[in-house]
């Protein structure tokens, strides 16, 4: 997921990351300064089988990027975002 670091400076999301056996659910915060340094939260997480993911973030050409990695391969996520000016 990315956005416009122009257009929204700030979030909040809610990560979840699904299994056929298992699910994890993160929530998110990050902001972003005029030098394009971003600093992020990952917090309240739960999962079933421990985790199965994790969430980082970055600014690339004024775009602010959320990437995820996730321990197996076969695993769905979906994320849910608040954007704040």
């Amino acid at each position: 997921m990315s956005w416009a670091k122009a257009s929204y400076g700030s979030a909040k999301l809610i990560v979840k990351f699904a299994t056929a056996t298992h699910t994890q659910v993160s929530e998110v915060v990050l902001s972003t300064d005029s030098s394009n340094n971003v600093a992020i939260t990952e917090y309240a997480t739960v999962g079933t089988n421990g985790d199965l993911g994790t969430v980082t973030a970055s600014v690339v050409s004024g775009n602010i990027g959320i990437e995820v990695n996730t321990v197996n391969t076969n695993t769905t996520v979906t994320v849910l975002a608040t954007l704040i000016k």
